[in-house]
């Protein structure tokens, strides 16, 4: 946008160049004046077109720290959620452990109380062997 601003601005200086040696028919005098008039416009318009330019730079610099600020606060977050991920990967981790060590204990439990269950049967089978025995004799 300004790359056209600056070429209409350039365009206009020379056309009123062009102008200027069109007029050397009229008074010296007159050419004086009009030529200081176009001077000072043709400065005003190079002012003008720094002006734009800088403003122009300006803005470049100012997104180019916007995008930078974004580019960080991109990383930092992605940095916060790995370190948020692993932290919940390790709970889930300990969860895990703690689940197979209450799992190997049920099983021990589980096994144990089968066992006594074997036992009293036994013992049961030999209390009503043992009365057996009793009655018969």
């Amino acid at each position: 946008h300004s790359s056209r601003r600056h070429a209409a601005i350039e365009t206009t200086c020379q056309q009123l160049h062009g102008a200027v040696s069109e007029l050397s028919s009229l008074p010296e005098s007159h050419v004086a004046e009009l030529r200081l008039d176009l001077q000072q416009l043709c400065a005003t318009l190079q002012q003008r077109l720094e002006h734009v330019e800088s403003s122009q730079e300006e803005l470049y610099r100012r997104l180019g720290d916007a995008k930078q600020s974004q580019v960080a606060t991109a990383q930092s977050l992605g940095s916060d959620l790995r370190r948020e991920l692993r932290q919940a990967q390790g709970a889930m981790q300990e969860r895990l452990e703690q689940a197979e060590v209450h799992d190997a204990e049920l099983a021990r439990s589980i096994a144990e109380i089968k066992r006594a269950l074997v036992d009293r049967s036994d013992l049961a089978q030999l209390l009503c062997e043992s009365q057996e025995k009793i009655q018969r004799d």
